[in-house]
């Protein structure tokens, strides 16, 4: 299962974050992650909605008034499509892969 990196709102101009209110609305969705060692495997894909400022939180990103931001750690799995994700592992195995060619 696939969750944002964070369980509180970030956007400091609203007020559940001013009080540290945990996200409670959640919505999930199956998906397919595409792994390294196990190839492709099924998942959920969880998103969190923040009541107050209406911002949605997503694995990589969140959407606040239809503007998309990443957040700035580098996550786990790669969201490559609306419910797919691939792990970063392989990844870099392909970008390894298309360098020797």
């Amino acid at each position: 299962t696939l969750y944002p990196p964070t369980k509180l709102c970030t956007n400091p101009e609203c007020g559940a974050w001013q009080v540290s209110t945990v996200l409670k609305k959640e919505e999930q969705h199956q998906a397919v992650i595409f792994t390294h060692a196990n190839g492709a495997q099924p998942a959920w894909s969880v998103h969190l909605r923040c009541r107050e400022c209406h911002t949605n939180y997503y694995h990589n990103y969140s959407v606040k008034d239809g503007i998309r931001t990443y957040y700035s750690e580098m996550p786990s799995y790669i969201q490559v499509a609306e419910h797919q994700f691939i792990q970063c592992e392989l990844a870099m195995h392909w970008m390894d892969l298309m360098q020797i060619a």
